[in-house]
């Protein structure tokens, strides 16, 4: 069974079911009662796990079915639009620009020659 591209644990219902129970339906983004679904708390891209201790009650899927009958809030949803938009900002971070590795340095004093040479050395053919 798939689920968005990752596999469900096998025993996804019953930990559904655990969560559920032992959080008493409560959303763990707005609060309110009967949530229907499970999130992860850290997402599995940034590392989560599918442990019940990461799992919590949550309104919704993440594609914005069935929010909140009690604030209307579509809490998964809104949540992975969230994390969506923090991967994208890390991702964004550029390392500084460096030269190529294989790159040819020029001189300091602009000549064209890579360093350390000098003209007598770069030029070994006659007129």
């Amino acid at each position: 069974m798939t689920w968005q591209g990752r596999r469900q644990p096998g025993n996804w219902r019953t930990l559904k079911t655990t969560v559920l129970a032992t959080w008493h339906t409560t959303c763990h983004v707005c609060g309110h009662d009967q949530a229907d679904q499970v999130d992860h708390v850290l997402n599995l891209a940034r590392g989560g796990t599918d442990d019940p201790t990461n799992l919590r009650p949550i309104h919704g899927t993440s594609y914005g079915t069935n929010p909140c009958p009690t604030c209307g809030r579509r809490c998964h949803q809104d949540k992975t639009k969230e994390e969506q938009r923090i991967g994208m900002q890390r991702n964004r971070t550029r390392r500084p620009d460096e030269p190529h590795p294989g790159a040819r340095q020029v001189s300091p004093l602009g000549t064209g020659l890579p360093r350390g040479a000098s003209a007598a050395n770069s030029y070994s053919g006659s007129n």
